[in-house]
């Protein structure tokens, strides 16, 4: 063991030609050169979970990273989950030389426990046990071990064999005790378990060797970033008195339907307030939206979610009385409101974009979120019930194009949610300046935000306080020109055919005409402009994930600026005009009475750009860049 143990080590050290190329996740990698240059290798990372019952079971890691400089030093340090089905024991850590002597241990003293706390959380019952051990002397090895008893097979523990540095060896051992039927899916992983049986316990066993870590880049999916791993579920579970069983997503549904029931009713004085609030409206569609507006002016987003609240939501009475809830508390009372005046409405359990896809063919509990789902005629009504700030069918981008479980009274079954359109996604500037005598800029710029880029100015304008906006506007304007004083800015809401959230600002921009030369370049490019950061940072020969946006859009700039006396305009650049399947682009340049215009119109047509047309992105975005660094050229007289 001792030899074998060595032998790891000078791999990780010094890593010789010993394995040359493996193929992983259909592209090839030098594991040896990744070693060379990591701050840290994971030695061998091994994962047991030993299965009692469906209310007992018990996950065992034993851990053991080469930290080869300060920078490695990030993962000696360990946080460990804690709640109400979550109990971490025996935890045990040391420091050991490559020659496996021990140079220091944990002691039970430094074991830090702190309460997880949040603003929206009230009280979430989740703590960490943390700990860590360093050396100031590299290289060295750092080893721990602990165990987590877990009350509830709804929490099984999948397994992350990747990680930020390179792995020599994982392993997931899952031991049952007591026959279990159970289920899995790979992410990257081919590899198939050794099945056992060792007297009356069933054992599967998972290895991997020589792991490379995950790769990150520009623009990736969220799904994308978990490139290895395996996700386990029961098919059937406790939590607390509750059973269900994950075989279908209508059996899944059934159980969040008991977990609900008899909580959508509300106390005659909230019925009262909800009849008097639409009494003299008549259209269904403007009903819901003057309930929901009641609802975002009394009910605030704040959780408690401790044990089963974490799943389970409070009476809709209850949030009527508090005036607070989390995501499926406010779902829930939307459902008993809608209720009261006749309309049907269900929780739809949903995975935020942000966090990845739902795994169609695997249903189990993947969801983060609760919306609300309205079924209209010839339409579905998707709400968002936690945003105050949001109009009626408004919905955020997080919840945009994903699978939600709708909860009906007697199914469940996943539906897809709507997604805006790029051209109700707007951002539209109009710039109006003209250059002193000192070659400062002085403007006026109104911005015309629609969809989500409405919804991300105005909920961070409204938040926050008039400093925090104005450092923020300055952010969102200095990208190009450096030397930006904002003097004012005032916002309107305009609700006609096109909701927008409407900004005007007024200031200057400093230094923005040079006065040294007599030629001079001006790029009326001034809010946005497209630069080699733009550019992912993989080639089209290493991108290995499709290109990302959070939502797709339209960028339109309108910009005119008068020239102070003793200019002239030397040469006028040419507009481009270029268009594929994914993106547009549009530009003209003009120059009239010692004024110069100049308009531009960018957009993305789709969040997700396959991997195929990679490569057409790329020239895209660099016909973009070379179009943006066009300036008008001036000669001073």
């Amino acid at each position: 063991m001792k030899n074998l143990f060595s032998f790891l080590i000078y791999f990780a050290l010094f890593a010789p030609a010993l394995y040359g190329q493996k193929d992983f996740a259909n592209h090839k990698v030098n594991m040896d050169s990744l070693v060379r240059v990591s701050q840290a290798v994971i030695l061998s990372d091994d994962h047991t979970f030993e299965i009692n019952s469906h209310k007992d079971s018990e996950y065992s890691v034993h851990l053991r990273i080469l930290i080869k400089n300060k920078g490695g030093e990030k993962y000696g340090k360990v946080r460990l989950l804690e709640n109400e089905y979550r109990e971490v024991n025996d935890i045990e850590a040391a420091i050991l030389d490559t020659n496996q002597r021990t140079i220091k241990t944990l002691d039970t003293d430094d074991i830090e426990e702190n309460e997880i706390s949040s603003g929206y959380v009230l009280y979430a019952g989740n703590s960490y046990k943390s700990f860590s051990l360093t050396h100031n002397t590299y290289p060295y090895i750092f080893e721990c071990s602990y165990r987590v008893d877990i009350k509830s097979l709804f929490f099984w523990h999948d397994w992350y064999p990747q990680d930020e540095v390179p792995v020599l060896s994982s392993s997931y051992k899952l031991i049952l005790h007591t026959p279990i039927s159970f289920n899995y899916y790979s992410v990257g992983i081919d590899t198939k378990p050794e099945k056992n049986l060792i007297g009356e316990d069933s054992v599967y066993t998972w290895k991997l060797e020589n792991i490379p870590p995950r790769l990150h880049e520009d623009y990736m999916p969220p799904e994308s970033e978990e490139q290895m791993a395996l996700y386990f579920k029961s098919a059937n579970f406790i939590l607390d008195e509750y059973e269900g069983n994950s075989i279908s997503w209508n059996s899944f549904a059934q159980w969040y339907r008991d977990l609900t029931k008899e909580r959508y009713e509300l106390p005659p004085a909230a019925k009262d307030e909800i009849s008097n609030r639409i009494k003299n409206i008549t259209d269904p569609k403007e009903k819901i939206k003057s309930i929901y507006k009641l609802h975002q002016e009394k009910n605030k987003y704040t959780a408690i979610e401790m044990g089963i609240r974490g799943w389970q939501p409070q009476p809709a009475a209850d949030v009527y009385k508090n005036r607070y809830g989390d995501c499926k508390d406010l779902t829930t009372y939307m459902v008993a409101a809608l209720k009261t005046i006749g309309i049907e409405s269900y929780p739809a359990l949903a995975l935020t974009r942000d966090n990845g896809r739902v795994n169609k063919d695997f249903p189990s509990p993947q969801f983060n979120h609760c919306i609300l789902c309205v079924p209209l005629s010839g339409d579905t009504l998707w709400i968002e019930t936690t945003n105050p700030y949001l109009e009626l069918g408004d919905v955020p981008y997080s919840i945009e194009d994903i699978d939600v479980l709708v909860v009906k009274e007697n199914s469940g079954k996943l539906e897809r949610t709507s997604v805006k359109k790029s051209s109700e996604n707007v951002f539209a500037s109009t710039l109006e300046g003209t250059i002193d005598l000192t070659g400062n800029l002085n403007f006026k710029t109104e911005i015309n935000t629609t969809g989500n880029r409405k919804n991300y100015f105005k909920e961070y304008l409204i938040s926050y306080d008039d400093q925090d906006d104005l450092e923020f506007l300055h952010d969102q304007l200095t990208d190009n020109y450096r030397y930006l004083s904002l003097q004012n800015f005032s916002t309107q809401e305009i609700f006609d055919k096109i909701h927008k959230y409407v900004i005007t600002l007024n200031g200057v921009y400093n230094k923005f005409l040079p006065m040294v030369d007599k030629r001079v370049f001006v790029n009326p490019a001034i809010i946005n402009r497209k630069n080699s950061k733009s550019l992912p940072g993989e080639s089209v020969s290493e991108r290995k994930f499709p290109v990302f946006f959070s939502y797709p859009y339209q960028i339109i700039d309108s910009v005119a600026i008068e020239l102070p006396l003793g200019y002239t305009l030397e040469s006028k650049p040419k507009g481009s005009s270029f268009e594929n399947s994914f993106g547009k682009y549009f530009s003209s340049f003009e120059f009239n009475n010692g004024k110069l215009f100049y308009k531009r119109f960018y957009e993305i047509k789709m969040n997700l750009i396959s991997l195929e047309q990679y490569k057409d992105f790329i020239e895209f975005l660099k016909q973009v860049i070379a179009a943006d660094k066009t300036s008008f050229v001036l000669l001073k007289e």
